[in-house]
């Protein structure tokens, strides 16, 4: 369509080509195409946010906190952060969320060293023991072991509406 190349596109309106036609899995944890994931990266807030330099710095996290001995992170959100709908971002959204990266097949090695994670995948258990919540706006993961990568790995997931997902 030429209107959209001539500039005549609405106002409020994004336009973003990708290399493949997404196939309309837009939920990170599901998602395998590049197109899906192009849109995914667009639709889905993450708790991090990463520069260019590879560091990460808080976006629907306030702050967080990675404990001496590296064995726990603390996220805690931003009271501000809200859904496209207007919905209140929660600890419960990120709980989800969490919870659906150890279902998923692709993604599990990014929670894995959650304590609890394998043991919630296999069905063993209802919830994720190395997940709790200090306070409304906090999640915390306690870890197996020390794994350096996982505050970026789950740090820059984007995060899942509970209230729209959790019935899907």
């Amino acid at each position: 369509d030429s209107s959209s190349s001539s500039g005549s596109a609405e106002k409020d309106t994004v336009v973003y080509g990708t290399p493949t036609a997404p196939a309309g899995t837009f939920n990170p944890a599901l998602a395998y195409m590049g197109g899906d994931n192009d849109i995914i990266q667009l639709s889905y807030a993450s708790l991090l946010e990463t520069h260019p330099d590879g560091s990460v710095y808080p976006y629907l996290a306030e702050d967080y906190a990675v404990s001496d001995d590296q064995l726990s992170i603390t996220f805690t959100l931003r009271s501000d952060a809200l859904w496209q709908d207007g919905e209140a971002v929660t600890v419960d959204d990120v709980i989800f969320t969490f919870e659906a990266i150890a279902k998923s097949a692709d993604d599990f090695g990014k929670i894995s060293y959650v304590k609890g994670a394998q043991e919630f995948r296999d069905g063993t258990a209802d919830s994720i023991s190395g997940i709790t919540i200090p306070d409304e706006n906090s999640v915390k993961l306690e870890l197996t072991e020390t794994y350096a990568p996982i505050l970026k790995q789950l740090g820059t997931y984007g995060i899942l509406p509970e209230h729209i997902w959790g019935e899907i």
